[in-house]
């Protein structure tokens, strides 16, 4: 999703002044020339840099990489479930949906 939302917002998640500087009576006045669009720059920085935060800073590479291996390693994941998973029923109840003859193994 992170690559998606970044792909939708564009290069200006990358490029986008840090909202201090809407704030800075030195650079305000050109941060809104040059990042005029629909809405007002204010909501529109506060947005860009919003998609920031939660796609590539520090904070959004420890929350991927919790929601990762929260739950142990994708890894030890499949290896659980190719010890558990009951893979003759499985391709019993494909074969009966299908109206199939199961293959003798």
């Amino acid at each position: 999703m992170e690559g998606h939302v970044q792909d939708i917002a564009g290069g200006i998640v990358a490029t986008a002044p840090p909202v201090a500087d809407l704030e800075n009576p030195i650079t305000g006045d050109d941060v809104h020339t040059f990042c005029r669009a629909a809405g007002t720059r204010d909501d529109r920085l506060r947005f860009v840099n919003y998609i920031r935060d939660l796609t590539t800073s520090g904070f959004a590479g420890w929350q991927e990489l919790s929601s990762l291996h929260g739950g142990g390693s994708p890894e030890a994941l499949l290896t659980t479930l190719f010890h558990e998973w009951d893979v003759d029923r499985s391709e019993e109840l494909v074969a009966s949906e299908l109206g199939i003859p199961t293959s003798p193994r």
